[in-house]
C-alpha cells in the first residue's frame, strides 16, 4: 500500500509500500475528509514542487489495499488486507511512520483486485472501518481492540458484488451509518457506543459501491445513497424512512456517491455509458418531490469523486 499526501490531505493508494509527504495541518478523520467533500481549508499551500517531488519523510510496508488515509491529531489510520484471509486496522504514528497499534481480524477469501477497499473513520475514542467482506468494525485506540462488530452482508441479507464492498462508515452524532443494501436494509444505523441497532431502511437495491452522504434538503438533515442500478434516495436520520426516490438515472457499476450542489440540488454520475444528470428535491409539508433538471453525456466520473468549488463541479 502506498500513500502520499500532501498538506491537503489528498491520498492516493496502490499496493507496495507507503509514504506520506506532510505539513502541520488540520485533522483528516475519514473519507473524503472533515465535511466529506474532498475539500480542505488549509490554506499556503505550495504552489510548485522540486524537480524531484516533495521529500519522502518515511516509508513503510504495508498489506494490499486501495483506500484512503484518515488522520486525527497525531496518528494515521488505515486498513490494508494480507493473504486473502485477515483484514488489519494499523495506527501509524505520523512523524515517524512508527506502527503504533494494529488489530487483524479473520476474514478470508478470494476476489479479484485483492486488498481493502476503504478508508477508517475516526473519533476520539475509536476507529471505525469496513472490510471488502462486509465486516463493519468498531476498534478502541485506548485498547486496540474491538469494542463492536457486524457482518453487513450476513446481517442484512446481502450479496457480495463482483468488485467486493466498497464503502466507508460515515460517523454521525452518536451513529455510524452503513449501507449493506441487502434483502431486510438499504441504509443502518448503529450506536457508536455498543454497536447496536439504531435503526434500518427498506431495502432500494443491490449493493453499490458508495459511500453515503448527510445533506440537507427541503430543511431536513437526511443521508443520501446511491443503490446498484437502482435509485438514489434520501433517508431519515431518526428512523430510516424513505424521504424520497429518484430513478431516472442507472448505472451499473456505480462508485461516486451523489453530490449535493446546494438549493436541494444533487449532481449524480457514473461511467460505462451513464453519464450524468442533476436532481433537485423539495419538500411541501411531510411529502418530498424530485425534478430531473438535466442529463448529459458530455462527462461521467468513473471512480473519482466530483468536487463542488465555486458553483462549479
Amino acid at each position: 500500500m502506498r500513500i502520499r499526501q500532501t498538506v491537503i490531505a489528498s491520498v492516493l493508494v496502490c499496493t507496495t509500500g507507503m509514504c506520506i509527504d506532510f505539513a502541520v495541518g488540520s485533522d483528516w478523520p475519514g473519507f473524503l475528509g472533515p465535511d466529506r467533500n474532498a475539500k480542505s481549508t488549509e490554506t499556503g499551500i505550495a504552489r510548485s514542487w522540486p524537480e524531484a517531488g516533495p521529500k519522502v519523510l518515511w516509508t513503510i510496508k504495508l498489506g494490499k489495499g486501495y483506500g484512503g488515509a484518515a488522520i486525527l491529531g497525531d496518528e494515521v489510520f488505515v486498513l490494508d488486507r494480507v493473504g486473502n484471509k485477515q483484514d488489519v486496522v494499523r495506527c501509524l504514528d505520523l512523524a515517524t511512520g512508527k506502527e503504533l497499534w494494529s488489530y487483524a481480524y479473520d476474514a478470508p477469501g478470494k476476489f479479484s483486485h485483492d486488498g481493502s477497499r476503504s478508508t477508517p473513520s475516526v473519533d476520539a475514542d475509536n476507529v471505525y472501518t469496513i472490510g471488502p467482506l462486509g465486516d463493519l468494525y468498531c476498534i478502541s485506540r485506548k485498547t486496540h481492540k474491538p469494542v463492536w462488530n457486524k457482518q453487513l452482508l450476513k446481517e442484512f441479507g446481502g450479496k457480495k458484488p463482483m468488485w467486493v464492498v466498497t464503502q466507508s462508515p460515515l460517523l454521525y452524532k452518536d451513529m455510524v451509518i452503513a449501507a449493506p443494501q441487502g434483502k431486510s436494509a438499504g441504509v443502518a444505523a448503529f450506536n457508536r457506543t455498543d454497536g447496536k441497532l439504531v435503526w434500518k431502511s427498506p431495502s432500494v437495491g443491490g449493493l453499490s459501491y458508495c459511500s453515503p452522504k448527510i445533506t440537507t434538503l427541503g430543511g431536513v438533515e437526511q443521508v443520501v445513497m446511491l443503490s446498484h442500478k437502482g435509485p438514489v434516495s434520501g433517508f431519515d436520520l431518526t428512523n430510516g424512512k424513505i424521504l424520497w426516490s429518484y430513478k431516472g438515472w442507472s448505472c451499473r457499476i456505480p462508485i461516486t456517491s451523489p453530490t449535493p450542489i446546494g438549493d436541494g440540488r444533487i449532481f449524480i454520475t457514473g461511467e460505462y455509458g451513464a453519464g450524468s444528470a442533476m436532481i433537485k428535491v423539495a419538500r411541501s409539508g411531510a411529502k418530498f418531490s424530485v425534478t430531473e433538471l438535466y442529463k448529459t453525456d458530455v462527462c461521467g466520473a468513473q471512480i473519482h469523486q466530483p468536487i463542488l468549488h465555486e458553483n462549479h463541479l
